[in-house]
């Protein structure tokens, strides 16, 4: 069950294979399946063994600085399994129960229903879990300590202004329309409303090729992968949002102010692909998955343009505050909150999103 464990969180969740967890452990494939009869009883087996460990730790105790410590420090693996428990629970793969039940447990409240403050402290904690795993130099236990902590924001008045980083810098690169850029962009306009309608699961790149009415063999030729092309939907998406604002140049407190009525209108028309971009980003966290790249890429870029917005907003208003820390903790709780819209039944993207992370910012900004 260990290499198993390792096998799930250090590979690529659906490149490993039966034969390479039997590789790992020293016995052969059919010895392996006398135990468990397929990879999807596997990952079920390590879902509950996950669960029965969390469970132990955590005990009756709510999710608090000590808690997060100790899962960090006494569950093997507990991040990268964390983030692809999520992606499973997300998706209702046969573990979905056992995945499922950790993230209901940090969300343990009294309150019916479940507070805005729980809310926001889980969705942080899973989001940096999630993050860490594209940038391994956060570390999750230190950063949540730091986001529950009373007092200042731990940083300082900038100097000098910083200068504003133009929205277009949040662009992930785009592998170049080559000869028949035309019918590579109608499948990508294409396979972004199959992948909206069907989910990514569901979708299979011969309905694609269907849909846009190019051979199998075309479709491939420009996308290897289903994978492939979902990543590039995603970066074709990204970038689309971007050219909508580019040339403005907004207040950076009026445009942290506004993230909720962005998150809310995004949600709104684009509900399908927000939910695949959480699901995927959980899935990915492994060096080995084909966007775990486009990932890394993605929250390296917004984390900067978060961050030079925190520090100009904190040099007008002379706010001693860490722009990267508060970037950091705001792109966090933006996509924990997402996780939260897919997995709980009483989360309401259209009203409790944009409302916590309004009330986040402005807490940070001091705008109460």
């Amino acid at each position: 069950m260990r290499e198993s464990r390792r096998a799930f969180a250090e590979d690529d969740l659906l490149a490993v294979t039966v034969q390479d967890i039997a590789d790992r452990v020293g016995i052969s494939r059919p010895g392996l399946l006398k135990h468990f009869a397929s990879k999807e009883a596997l990952l079920d087996a390590v879902a509950q063994e996950f669960d029965d460990e969390t469970g132990q730790v955590m005990g009756s105790s709510p999710l608090t600085v000590e808690v997060a410590a100790r899962l960090s420090r006494s569950v093997d693996g507990y991040a990268a399994l964390s983030a692809i428990l999520l992606s499973r629970a997300m998706t209702g793969g046969s573990d979905q129960a056992a995945s499922h039940s950790h993230h209901r447990r940090l969300l343990t409240d009294e309150s019916k229903p479940i507070s805005d403050g729980v809310r926001t402290r889980v969705a942080v904690w899973e989001g940096l879990l999630v993050i860490s795993r594209y940038l391994p130099e956060l570390n999750p236990p230190g950063l949540f300590a730091r986001d529950t902590a009373s007092g200042d924001g731990g940083g300082s008045v900038p100097a000098l202004r910083p200068r504003p980083l133009a929205i277009d810098t949040v662009l992930t690169e785009r592998s170049g329309y080559e000869p028949g850029h035309r019918r590579r962009a109608r499948i990508v306009a294409d396979a972004t409303t199959v992948f909206a309608e069907n989910g990514f699961g569901a979708t299979t790149m011969r309905e694609i090729s269907e849909r846009v009415n190019v051979a199998p063999s075309t479709l491939r030729h420009h996308f290897p992968s289903k994978t492939d092309l979902f990543a590039e939907v995603m970066r074709q998406r990204d970038n689309d949002m971007v050219t909508r604002r580019a040339g403005a140049v907004l207040d950076p407190t009026e445009e942290l102010l506004a993230v909720g009525v962005e998150a809310a209108r995004d949600a709104g028309a684009e509900s399908g692909l927000i939910g695949l971009y959480a699901v995927l980003s959980t899935e990915a966290v492994s060096l080995e998955h084909p966007v775990h790249g486009y990932f890394r890429e993605r929250f390296v870029r917004t984390i900067a343009y978060f961050e030079n917005l925190f520090a100009r907003a904190a040099s007008d208003q002379s706010l001693n505050l860490d722009a990267r820390f508060e970037a950091t903790r705001l792109i966090a709780l933006w996509d924990g909150l997402q996780y939260q819209s897919i997995l709980e039944t009483g989360f309401d993207s259209a009203s409790d999103l944009p409302r916590i992370l309004n009330a986040h910012v402005a807490e940070v900004l001091q705008h109460q």
